[in-house]
């Protein structure tokens, strides 16, 4: 019984640093100022015009990393869970996870090196996997400075 225990202090131990250090990366990522946003619906030349365009205003360095925030919604709280569950297990950190009205939203993020071609595949792929696991909307992305 002794041993039981001491296995299932051990867990909780790590449970509670585990919650810390994902408390510590939504703190992180909910405070950087985001600079623009990415629709799910936007076209490759959308993309490249306005990667142009932050280029020429040297807002971001935008051949360099970046924080890029995905954000998901629906009605299916559960869904959203096991998506974030999933992205979590994928490399992605949880900036937000809130209902609001009968309407769930999920935004996590990450730190990564887009082109206009790869930021198109990743919407085309996290609108798939949300669609696999029962999320409605994928709703694009935003990105700012890596703080």
């Amino acid at each position: 019984m002794k041993t039981r225990t001491a296995r299932v202090q051990r867990h909780k131990r790590r449970a509670g640093l585990a919650r810390a250090a994902v408390v510590a990366l939504v703190l992180a990522w909910s405070t950087s100022a985001l600079a623009q946003r990415f629709a799910a619906s936007i076209s490759r030349a959308q993309i490249e015009i306005e990667f142009e365009r932050m280029r020429a205003a040297h807002e971001l360095r935008i051949d360099g990393p970046l924080a890029w925030t995905f954000t998901f919604s629906g009605a299916d709280s559960a869904a959203l869970e096991a998506l974030s569950l999933r992205l979590v297990r994928d490399g992605y950190a949880i900036v937000s996870l809130h209902s609001d009205a009968g309407r769930t939203v999920l935004r996590v993020g990450r730190t990564e090196l887009h082109t206009p071609a790869s930021l198109e595949r990743r919407g085309h792929e996290l609108s798939a996997l949300a669609r696999g696991l029962g999320v409605p909307s994928y709703e694009g992305a935003d990105v700012g400075p890596v703080r």
